[in-house]
């Protein structure tokens, strides 16, 4: 797994935000897409100081596709420092990729929920 460090403000103060509601219909959808990610081990419960609630965004044309579960990491970004490594210009990897043989393809599903966030007032 890649750990990720964020650094953050002098000021940040970790606090645990608390959770949206999530509609009665979903719930069972929400609940199975937890289990999954705690089962596969890319999540794991906490005791931490600070907690980000997870926002539902249906699936599909008018949900019909099911649910997928994010983070909202507002709170956390309004006091992250800024990143000295930007992403590059989208042209630029598009040009890079035109030039390649080989092209190698991952299932991103989960790739927001495989970083590690660790905030040294965490642990």
């Amino acid at each position: 797994m890649l750990q990720l460090e964020i650094n953050v403000s002098a000021d940040f103060k970790p606090k645990r935000l608390r959770a949206y509601r999530v509609p009665e219909n979903l719930k069972p959808m929400v609940e199975s897409q937890i289990n999954e990610l705690l089962k596969l081990g890319i999540i794991k419960p906490s005791k931490s100081e600070m907690g980000s609630p997870i926002v539902c965004v249906l699936k599909g044309k008018d949900g019909k596709d099911g649910v997928k579960i994010a983070v909202d990491y507002r709170y956390l970004n309004k006091c992250c420092e800024g990143d000295a490594y930007p992403m590059p210009e989208i042209a630029y990897l598009i040009q890079k990729v035109g030039q390649a043989k080989f092209i190698g393809l991952w299932d991103m599903k989960f790739l927001a929920l495989i970083f590690a966030v660790l905030l040294p007032l965490l642990e």
